[in-house]
């Protein structure tokens, strides 16, 4: 309940809950919102903080309601409120608010030429003229002249009247506003400089673009201005500093009568700073100006610091990227100062290994930039900037780095734009086979990377060269390679498959292996056959029916024949009966890509094939926004998938299990986990018979793909209980997004979600699939292998160990034990201090728990101490979240 005298504390609540609903954008669309809101400043007892919550919230939504006549009265409100409270003691955040919120609400609803916006500008120049160098006020008067600023650049000119003021306020200024005050003035000073001498840049409010000016200024007050602020920007701060470069800058442009050396100085003093902004300003300034106010070699030891901030490890490295763009974006006059940059400095861009890969791939633009090839007869700068790719080249060999693979190709990209030499081409193509060589997931990488000099059109032998090799390395791939990345070689083979100058012999060959071996090819079927046949039709397309005709015939047979798919066989067979029993001409016509699948189908069947029908429209797919199915779970079960009898059985007279037999069966072992749900109709459906039920369980990088389930056909009160068999890639839980497609009597097809399926972490807990009969070989066993799961070894071994306490009795302890450890426990552990648990979870992954009873001395607490190691340290929260609800099931009296 609010508090008395706090009336309007369940609408700041209700403002408050608005706005985290994203609600508030439509409220403030209705303009007696804002006036309501309006009422809440004037109240005594709420909050300032609340308030400047209000205010704030006018600023950023306050224009979507508000009409040039409600505005008016929010402005005079607010200043009314400001006039109220005053900016001592608490109030100066809400002071500097109100002032804020006024000044933007009067830009925003394009008010800069009322009465109205002459009253704000009033109490603005009032705060910033009185109060100079008033204690407590600071805060204020900042806000007041960055308010200004922000008007004055919407509306140049409109301050132009209290420059004088502005200026002398400036110079009597102590405190730190007066880097506030200092900009105000510049600002001021580069508006009236555009307008005597006029800009070429229009002024951001075209209503205003005819404004008269009230004043005239001398150019000679401007220098005296100029020269002051100059010798004052030492004491700004960077990003100060950095606007007061630009304003001035642009004055002294737009200035004949001013000269621009008068910064030689501050550049010359800030050509050494470490600070990258401070930096950047020097360099606008130059870029303005050119040669007139640097030497020679002035703007040669300007370049040079330039070049070793790309190199200082001491900058993070945003500001060395900036410093890269500078230099490779520097206007070079006629001075040598580019030749000087690959004398002296050009080693400074040779990458090092210490480097990320965006500093790298910046240092090889630069290397790059700086080579020529064009005469290198010795081959001394190819094999430069084939060193300079060395480090970068090593990254993505050594780690398989997506992001350093991309950076990789970028960089020979753009060194293949600058050198297109046939010798570095030849270095380009061995890169590339290299690498898809190592790692085929770079493939789609090459890819992009050969089209992208193909567009060149610089040497179109290149293309075809590059693409005839990684076609070679293709067709030399082993099974092993073939069998765990045949997508990404499809994706070369589609390619090779449209160019003229590439034989297709062996193309077909290999599309023919992988037709005959796509059952025991894992993930294949429907994506893979439409793959094999997307390339047959490129090679129809572009190579004609007769070059190929027989590798093709038996080809397209083998599909239609024997392939695992339904849709794929159908297909084969048009293309089977297209390529014998028709002329090329026609079957390019009906396979062209210039149409679409259905109109070619239906526009070219008709002359070539008999009894064919008219081109008839798809049908539609309509998704239903309720589901007319229940989809529930029943049961979860994990079990393991033996390679051989052998593996899991062991003979009777062997009692004990190495650990080095254990691993090696390990690998002879799979194991899944089997969900089964219940398929059913409502009560409510419209339907009394579905047919061609395909039901859809989302694919997660955790499991591996997960097929499509199908049923023949469901009655409304029919039953149907499908189990689902789960592979998981990494066993954490899973909640997974289901869906269902079927169609009706009247062949139409519906689409509808299902509910979520969720998969517990304790689902896919199991059992050691072996271990030893002996108790002493169970000792044993049970410590090699703690050994082995904490410190295994290799470039996947992250084992962890940690240890949790719990406050349960002996006799608690033993129920737990009884009721949810029992099944993962070693041994009887009769007798025994130290209960001893392995919990298996795939795919091969172990946690291990040694439970230890202790007593505490004079106490009847007994505690429980369970140290745990596991494999890999993400299933850490999940243990020790199954382990909290096991012994919590103590205390509630509950199941698991």
């Amino acid at each position: 309940m609010a508090k008395q005298g706090n009336e309007n504390y369940p609408l700041v609540l209700q403002f408050r809950a608005e706005i985290k609903s994203g609600k508030i954008v439509k409220r403030f669309q209705d303009e007696f919102y804002a006036l309501d809101l309006l009422r809440i400043l004037y109240e005594d007892t709420v909050k300032n903080s609340d308030k400047v919550e209000i205010l704030i919230a006018l600023e950023e939504y306050g224009h979507l309601g508000l009409t040039s006549e409600s505005v008016d009265q929010v402005v005079v409100s607010m200043l009314g409120v400001y006039q109220q409270t005053g900016d001592k003691g608490g109030n100066s955040s809400l002071a500097c608010q109100i002032l804020t919120t006024a000044s933007s609400l009067v830009i925003q609803l394009d008010m800069l030429k009322t009465e109205l916006c002459d009253n704000v500008v009033k109490e603005l120049v009032a705060i910033v003229t009185t109060r100079v160098n008033q204690p407590g006020s600071e805060n204020l008067r900042a806000c007041a002249c960055q308010s200004l600023i922000h008007m004055e650049e919407f509306a140049p000119g409109m301050l132009c009247q209290y420059f004088d003021e502005v200026v002398r306020c400036c110079r009597q200024e102590r405190s730190h506003v007066f880097q506030d005050y200092s900009l105000l003035a510049a600002t001021l000073m580069e508006n009236i400089a555009m307008n005597n001498y006029g800009s070429k840049t229009p002024v951001k409010n075209p209503a205003l673009s005819n404004l008269k000016w009230s004043m005239s200024m001398e150019s000679h007050d401007f220098k005296q201005t100029v020269a002051y602020l100059v010798e004052q920007m030492p004491m700004f701060t960077r990003s100060g500093s950095l606007r007061m470069t630009l304003s001035l800058a642009n004055l002294v442009l737009h200035s004949p009568d001013i000269s621009p050396m008068a910064f030689k100085p501050l550049m010359l003093h800030q050509m050494a700073t470490m600070s990258c902004v401070i930096f950047q300003a020097v360099l606008c300034i130059q870029r303005k100006f050119g040669s007139a106010i640097l030497t020679a070699k002035e703007e040669c030891d300007l370049v040079h610091r330039l070049c070793v901030m790309t190199s200082q490890p001491c900058l993070n490295e945003l500001h060395r990227l900036l410093a890269f763009h500078w230099v490779r974006q520097y206007k070079y006059p006629e001075t040598g100062i580019h030749e000087s940059i690959i004398r002296l400095h050009r080693l400074l861009f040779y990458p090092s290994v210490f480097n990320s890969v965006d500093i790298q791939l910046a240092n090889l633009y630069m290397t790059a930039l700086c080579g020529d090839t064009s005469n290198d007869t010795e081959g001394s700068e190819t094999s430069i900037l084939l060193g300079s790719l060395g480090c970068l080249h090593k990254l993505v060999w050594h780690t398989g780095s997506g992001q350093a693979a991309k950076a990789l190709f970028r960089a020979l990209y753009f060194i293949y734009t600058r050198h297109n030499n046939i010798s570095f081409s030849r270095d380009i193509q061995r890169f590339v086979r290299g690498l898809i060589s190592e790692f085929a997931h770079f493939i789609p990488h090459s890819m992009d990377f050969v089209d992208s000099i193909h567009s060149l059109n610089v040497n179109s032998e290149i293309f075809v060269e590059t693409l005839s090799l990684l076609h070679q390395q293709v067709v030399m791939a082993t099974e092993e390679q073939i069998y765990a990345s045949y997508p990404f070689y499809l994706l070369i083979m589609k390619k090779v498959a449209s160019q003229l100058e590439i034989d297709q012999s062996s193309t077909i060959k290999f599309l023919q292996y992988l037709a005959e071996n796509a059952a025991d090819i894992n993930d294949s079927g429907w994506r893979l056959g439409q793959n094999i046949l997307d390339i047959c039709r490129n090679i129809v397309i572009c190579h004609g029916t007769q070059a190929y005709y027989q590798g093709l015939c038996g080809l397209l047979f083998t599909m239609l024949s024997n392939y695992n798919h339904t849709d794929v066989q159908d297909k084969a067979k048009l293309y089977y009966s297209l390529v014998t029993r028709a002329a090329h001409s026609k079957v390019r016509t009906v396979l062209q890509s210039s149409l679409s699948d259905a109109e070619s189908m239906s526009q070219a069947l008709s002359a070539i094939l008999p009894e064919t029908s008219e081109k008839k429209s798809l049908a539609t797919i309509i998704h239903l926004d309720t589901s007319v199915f229940t989809w529930d779970r029943l049961s979860v079960d994990a079990k393991y998938i033996f390679a051989n009898k052998h593996s899991q059985t062991r003979d009777s007279n062997e009692s004990e299990c190495s650990l080095s037999q254990y691993v090696d069966r390990l690998k002879q072992v799979d194991a899944c986990v089997r969900l089964t749900c219940r398929l059913q109709m409502v009560a409510s459906s419209p339907y009394q018979l579905v047919h061609a039920v395909s039901v859809s369980i989302e694919n997660s990088t955790n499991f591996k793909v997960i097929p499509k389930v199908h049923v023949a056909c469901l009655p409304k009160d029919g039953v149907k209980d499908i189990a689902v068999q789960l592979t998981p890639n990494l066993p954490l839980p899973q909640t997974f997004q289901c869906s269902v497609d079927f169609f009706d009597d009247s062949k139409q097809t519906f689409t509808c979600s299902l509910p979520p399926v969720g998969l517990e972490f304790s689902h896919m807990m199991m059992p050691l699939p072996w271990q030893p009969t002996n108790s002493d070989n169970m000792d044993t066993f049970f410590s090699l292998l703690w050994d082995w799961v904490l410190q295994k070894e290799g470039k996947e071994r992250k084992g962890i160990q940690s240890v949790k306490l719990f406050d349960v009795s002996a006799e608690d302890f033993q129920h737990i034990n009884n009721s949810h450890l029992k099944r993962f426990a070693i041994g009887s552990n009769q007798e025994k201090s130290c209960n001893r648990y392995a919990i298996f979870l795939p795919p091969s992954h172990h946690v291990l728990l040694k439970c230890q009873g202790q007593r505490d001395d004079g106490r009847s607490s007994h505690t429980v101490v369970v140290t745990m190691v596991m494999d890999i340290t993400v299933l850490l929260p999940h243990v020790d979240k199954f382990l909290q609800a096991v012994f919590n099931t103590v205390n509630n009296g509950s199941g698991l």
